[in-house]
């Protein structure tokens, strides 16, 4: 498989989350708004929350790790969602990781509920 551009997944992610009738918000880093914020913000009657999106091997950075902590102590999702070179894709949240094998516009709420559950 093609190595995916992180803003290609992010696309696509996107594009399914509101064909499913999620409001999704692109959170851009500059100035006015402070570094670390997940990417994404996603808000459906099924899951709210925030998501990090990685590609490959690319790590969380030491910020990003912190303010998803700090979001998760306050009661709200924060996950970290990774596709890997293979297609996997991994969800991932402060106490187990979820693997798909692609995401459809059939899935892609069902998986984020999922691993949100697990924390509980």
């Amino acid at each position: 498989m093609a190595k995916i551009k992180e803003t290609s997944f992010q696309k696509k992610l996107v594009y399914l989350l509101r064909g499913r009738g999620a409001m999704v918000l692109n959170v851009h880093g500059h100035g006015m708004q402070g570094a670390g914020w997940p990417d994404l913000y996603v808000l459906h009657n099924l899951w709210t929350g925030w998501i990090e999106l990685k590609v490959g091997k690319r790590e969380v950075t030491a910020l990003q790790g912190i303010k998803i902590r700090d979001i998760r102590k306050r009661g709200e999702n924060a996950l970290i969602l990774r596709l890997h070179d293979d297609g996997v894709i991994q969800l991932e949240n402060r106490y187990t990781s979820i693997t798909l094998k692609g995401l459809s516009s059939d899935n892609v709420l069902t998986f984020l509920q999922e691993a949100s559950n697990e924390t509980e």
